[in-house]
């Protein structure tokens, strides 16, 4: 998912409010929950895309308000008051991002040919936290065409082990005579 500029801004600000106020964990649970809920109701989202700002904010009081904190409530009320409904999905990654870094967390994308086991997992786990020196994350993809062996990719960073890789590199190098 690309995350635009406005996304970003959307996210630091809620994240600095947050932090300012010290209730970054409770934002993102509550991020993550009404995302969650935006998502299985649709009436909801009828909800959130009403062009009639006024009513809209009426009916978000009456029925959510209660349920959510005032900052959280409120960053909710701009982001539908700017017509920004659709960045909602894209302000919550960076807003995690942001959330993460403050912990001293990072993410890791792990692609492999196969769920990762338990015990990969945790030795990879353990790998990567002695080498960035921070707690990690693991989000495993499956993608079987990388044969075998796995991609991960941090922060921009890309380590790529996989069999087609090498595959890859080995026809590269039969093609070329290099080597």
């Amino acid at each position: 998912m690309i995350i635009t500029s406005t996304a970003k801004r959307y996210a630091r600000a809620l994240f600095e409010l947050s932090k300012d106020n010290k209730c970054l964990d409770e934002v993102l649970t509550e991020f993550k929950d009404f995302l969650a809920i935006v998502e299985k109701d649709e009436a909801l989202q009828l909800l959130l895309k009403l062009p009639n700002i006024t009513r809209r904010e009426q009916l978000l009081i009456q029925y959510l308000k209660d349920f959510y904190s005032e900052i959280f409530f409120n960053f909710i009320l701009l982001v539908l008051k700017n017509n920004r409904y659709s960045l909602l999905r894209q302000i919550f990654p960076d807003y995690l991002s942001l959330y993460d870094k403050f912990n001293n967390r990072i993410k890791a994308d792990v692609i492999s040919a196969i769920p990762l086991p338990e015990d990969v997992s945790l030795n990879l786990i353990k790998t990567l936290k002695e080498q960035f020196n921070a707690d990690v994350r693991i989000e495993n993809k499956v993608d079987p065409s990388i044969l075998g062996g796995f991609i991960i990719r941090i922060d921009g960073l890309v380590f790529d082990a996989s069999i087609q890789e090498k595959f890859n590199k080995m026809k590269t190098h039969l093609i070329t005579g290099e080597g």
